[in-house]
């Protein structure tokens, strides 16, 4: 499942970028964040998602490593691609 982008490059924060992109804002109205204690403060390289559907059915994600970090390192043609990217 995909919410939006597969691939999410610096491009894709340029205010033009989300002003004109109708589907990442009508997807930005049904968020909610909610702040998770149990993570460690000020660390960005957790996280957790829930996505609860209309139906009720709820998918989760959880993130405790970001690629590309030392302990998830990319491939030299994994870092060339995004560099062009």
């Amino acid at each position: 499942m995909t919410l939006g982008k597969a691939k999410v490059l610096l491009d894709d924060f340029s205010s033009g970028a989300i002003k004109n992109d109708f589907s990442t804002l009508e997807l930005a109205k049904k968020i909610n964040v909610v702040v998770d204690t149990d993570l460690p403060p000020n660390d960005i390289s957790h996280s957790n998602m829930a996505v609860r559907m209309l139906n009720g059915e709820t998918f989760s994600y959880k993130v405790d490593t970001l690629r590309g970090s030392p302990l998830k390192p990319m491939s030299f043609d994994e870092c060339a691609a995004k560099f062009i990217a």
